[in-house]
């Protein structure tokens, strides 16, 4: 089931494109900029230089900010 929702997140991201690598985002309490998007996992570097590796399942069930884009 996990798989499942990471390969539909990666595919939100896909289609949608609500980031790219090099945007800055926040995802619950990691920040950072983005350096991978795969098809499961995003990999973001935070400021103290440790690379967060986030499910993309989360993008179908948590708000994430992306730093970058303003409206």
């Amino acid at each position: 089931q996990d798989l499942l929702k990471s390969i539909l997140g990666g595919a939100f991201l896909i289609l949608e494109r609500p980031y790219q690598v090099g945007d800055r985002i926040r995802v619950r309490d990691n920040e950072g900029e983005v350096t991978e998007i795969g098809g499961r996992t995003t990999t973001i570097l935070t400021d103290d230089h440790a690379m967060v590796i986030v499910p993309n399942s989360l993008h179908l069930s948590e708000p994430f900010r992306n730093l970058d884009r303003t409206t």
